[in-house]
């Protein structure tokens, strides 16, 4: 046990001399106490965030993963495995945030923040799960029940792009002074990004797809099914972020993505209902 406490301090003063890592946990066995000769070592980080914003379900490879991953089994000598924080499944997260022994927190109004989030994010995300999973098991194709929801989602998305225009002159001005303007335009982002969640999460489980670990992955998923090509796919589920925009704190943060899914995510929502249509209902038709 002493040479275990003396690893667990040589890593908090490694990760305090750090500034590109903001959190940083020993979970797992080694945070429970029950360590066993082949045990690997699992540590957790929270890189900086590059903005003022919380950063968490991104798809981001930060620059110095590898370097501390190897850092870590050198001053340990065990096999480790790293998970990055800010991109991984909320559940994983959450699990490390609340079980996890910190090895440094540099900021707790950060991690208070950061764990609020992710415990609503775990929580939402679990119901995902159920879902998908008895979806899954359901058929090996869309049910009748599915496909009627299925279709409800789909009319919902091609009743709500049709409001694009009303924000494409929108600005910064008027979003930070309007406040029923910023209601409804944060409303509308949310809610047609959930409906393509739920899309997704139909299309992609009754497909016997491989379970999505995150909103992000699923929605990236059903692009690429839908013959988006990567890079579109990748942008799109970038857009899983705002189904709950109020997570971002900063008005400027919050408009940069609000802007950004004005001017680009009309084109995708359009091109996934139409594969949708051809793709899954009118093949289930001619059945």
């Amino acid at each position: 046990m002493l040479e275990e406490k003396k690893k667990i301090e040589l890593l908090e003063k490694y990760f305090s001399e750090r500034s590109d890592v903001l959190m940083a946990f020993v979970f797992g066995s080694y945070a429970k106490g029950q360590i066993m000769s082949e045990s690997d070592l699992d540590i957790a980080v929270y890189f900086k965030p590059r903005g003022k914003s919380i950063e968490w379900g991104e798809s981001t490879i930060y620059p110095n993963e590898m370097e501390i991953w190897s850092d870590i089994e050198k001053i340990t000598g065990i096999e480790t495995d790293l998970v990055v924080l800010n991109r991984a499944n909320p559940n994983i997260v959450f699990n490390v945030l609340k079980t996890g022994l910190p090895l440094s927190i540099k900021d707790p109004t950060i991690f208070l923040e950061f764990y609020l989030t992710i415990s609503r994010e775990a929580e939402d995300f679990r119901a995902f799960v159920k879902d998908y999973w008895l979806i899954y098991q359901r058929s090996r194709s869309l049910s009748e029940e599915d496909k009627v929801r299925l279709i409800k989602r789909l009319q919902f998305l091609d009743m709500e792009i049709q409001e694009f225009p009303n924000y494409q002159n929108l600005n910064l001005k008027t979003y930070q002074e309007d406040k029923i303007q910023r209601r409804n335009i944060e409303r509308w982002i949310e809610t047609l990004t959930i409906a393509a969640i739920d899309a997704a999460k139909i299309v992609l489980s009754s497909q016997k797809r491989k379970m999505p670990d995150s909103y992000g992955e699923a929605l990236q998923s059903f692009a690429l099914m839908a013959d988006f090509t990567e890079k579109e796919a990748e942008e799109f589920g970038e857009f899983a972020k705002l189904r709950n925009i109020l997570a971002h704190e900063y008005l400027d943060v919050r408009w940069k993505r609000i802007d950004d899914f004005i001017k680009r995510s009309e084109p995708y929502f359009r091109k996934l209902i139409e594969a949708v249509k051809s793709s899954f209902l009118a093949e289930k038709e001619k059945q």
